[in-house]
C-alpha cells in the first residue's frame, strides 16, 4: 500500500476484525466486473469471485503477522483518494470513468503531517493487537517519486511536500 491510512483495513479485514464486502470496497467498472482499489490499477476487472478469493488469498499472507517479529512499512504518497462509499482511503486513484460517473463517491485528500501521524498511530496499535507481544516495526519512505500530481501544484513540488511529509 502506497497511502498511510490505507494499511489498516489491509490487517482488520486479513483478522477478521471488519468485514470486506464487495458492495462498499471494490468497484465495479463494467457489468459484473470488479476492481480492488486497495490494490493498483494494472489489475484487470474481475468477476465477484476472483475478486473475492484474490481478496482471501492477500488476507493469509497478512495473517503472517501473528507470527512476524519485524514489519517493514513503506510509505509513499500524500496524495490521498478517499472513498466516501466504504468511508475508507484507497490506494490507487479511482478509474476516470468511474470517477466522471459518480462524482460524488471518491475525494482527493493531501494527508498532512497530522493525518500521516494519526494513521500511523492507529496502525501501530493495530500491530499490537495482532502481532507478537515483542514484534519491532521498521518505517521507511518510498525513494519512488510521483510521476504526476493530481494537486495544481507542479509534480516536483508536490513530491516534495509528499515526501518530507512521509519523512517528518
Amino acid at each position: 500500500n502506497y497511502v498511510p491510512p490505507a494499511i489498516a483495513p489491509q490487517i482488520r479485514w486479513a483478522f477478521g476484525l471488519e468485514e470486506f464486502a464487495l458492495d462498499r470496497h471494490a468497484i465495479e467498472v463494467a457489468a459484473g466486473r470488479y476492481i480492488d482499489p486497495q490494490l493498483t490499477l494494472t489489475y484487470r476487472p474481475v468477476a465477484a469471485e476472483s475478486l473475492i478469493k484474490r481478496r482471501n488469498d492477500i488476507s493469509a499472507i497478512y495473517r503472517h503477522l501473528a507470527t512476524s517479529n519485524v514489519v517493514l512499512i513503506t510509505l509513499g504518497l500524500t496524495e490521498a483518494w478517499f472513498d466516501n462509499r466504504s468511508g475508507l482511503y484507497i490506494n490507487c486513484p479511482p478509474p476516470k470513468g468511474i470517477a466522471r460517473t459518480d462524482p460524488s463517491r471518491f475525494e482527493l485528500h493531501v494527508l498532512d503531517y497530522a493525518d500521516v501521524t494519526r494513521s500511523l498511530a492507529e496502525l501501530v496499535d493495530l500491530l499490537g493487537q495482532v502481532c507478537p507481544r515483542d514484534h519491532r516495526i521498521i518505517l521507511t519512505v518510498s525513494p519512488v517519486p510521483l510521476q504526476a500530481t493530481f494537486t495544481s501544484s507542479d509534480v516536483a513540488v508536490a513530491n516534495a511536500y509528499s515526501k518530507s511529509v512521509l519523512r517528518a
